[in-house]
């Protein structure tokens, strides 16, 4: 009969497997991926201009939370990065960049 303990220990060992599986497997940053991300998100652009803007920030984006991830299985850092609702705006870094 097992114990809590070795039921509760089995659990962590599938989940670190699940997170290791989840993490090592970088984001696309192709169109289709990206109107899925629209869709998720509901979003909607207004023009061919704002749709190819948009498009392009959230593909630097991913970019960064791929390198950051990439990172952290590295150990490097102690959190993970994910796409939300603002993948497609400027990050923090650009906007204090333009600000020095």
């Amino acid at each position: 009969m097992m114990t809590i303990i070795g039921r509760k220990t089995i659990c962590l060992c599938v989940l670190g497997i699940l997170l290791h599986d989840v993490l090592s497997k970088p984001l696309s940053t192709d169109s289709d991926s990206f109107l899925n991300y629209m869709k998720e998100y509901d979003k909607a652009y207004y023009s061919s201009e704002e749709f190819d803007k948009r498009f392009q920030i959230w593909q630097q984006n991913v970019d960064l939370i791929n390198q950051h991830n990439k990172e952290f299985s590295m150990g490097l850092h102690s959190y993970t990065m994910g796409i939300n609702q603002f993948a497609d705006m400027v990050g923090l870094g650009a906007v204090v960049s333009c600000q020095l």
